[in-house]
């Protein structure tokens, strides 16, 4: 029993879903064989919340779901009420975000996002090795931390020239060691989800001192 539940995201019939067990509809890695003491905890007031690898009747594909099963009563009777989330989308979109990031921090050029007002967001590996800068990175600081030449009024016409297109110029980082590393800075403004960020990629040009 217990099918009907995933009916919708299996594209079967109520009566179709009511023919097949927990265990057919269930992936390889789903624990279905605990299935009847889960319901038996339930049954004695204890609220099971699951991850669950599912799997489609038809093609065989896998995807998981999270469950939540609890007991109502209802007059005389006792039910089991199980709400089901697809979370296939959202493991999908965490494991492509994972991707960008591998990506992004093994870049060989240094990347660097704050917001508009210039505190830093994100440092990628690669120059947080070359600034020798701890694990914690840089979160809350400003730019200027690691590039003293952009004081207030630089990086407001900074921001102001960004809003033409992407602003390319030639400056120094320093180094948490105090080393003076000429860059080529390229930035530009980017938004995402109603929110806007400065992205910058760093290319070190020779010359370090």
């Amino acid at each position: 029993g217990g099918a009907s539940m995933y009916a919708d995201k299996a594209c079967l019939t109520r009566e179709e879903a009511l023919k097949m067990s927990i265990a057919d509809l269930s992936g390889p890695d789903a624990p279905s064989h605990l299935w009847p003491g889960i319901i038996g905890r339930v049954l004695a007031g204890e609220d099971q919340f699951l991850v669950w690898e599912a799997r489609h009747p038809d093609d065989g594909s896998l995807f998981e779901i999270e469950k939540f099963i609890t007991r109502i009563n209802f007059g005389e009777h006792l039910y089991l009420l199980c709400n089901i989330r697809d979370i296939s989308s959202t493991k999908r979109r965490k494991e492509a975000d994972a991707a960008i990031r591998c990506a992004i921090n093994h870049l060989p050029e240094g990347v660097v996002c704050t917001d508009e007002d210039g505190k830093i967001i994100f440092v990628n590996s690669t120059w947080m090795e070359r600034l020798s800068l701890p694990e914690s990175g840089l979160p809350g600081s400003h730019l200027s931390e690691i590039d003293p030449s952009f004081d207030s009024d630089t990086w407001t016409r900074f921001c102001h020239s960004l809003q033409e297109g992407p602003v390319s110029l030639q400056t120094r980082h320093r180094s948490r060691e105090g080393i003076w590393i000429p860059v080529e800075m390229t930035s530009r403004l980017c938004q995402e989800n109603n929110r806007r960020y400065i992205c910058i990629r760093l290319k070190e040009l020779p010359g370090s001192s």
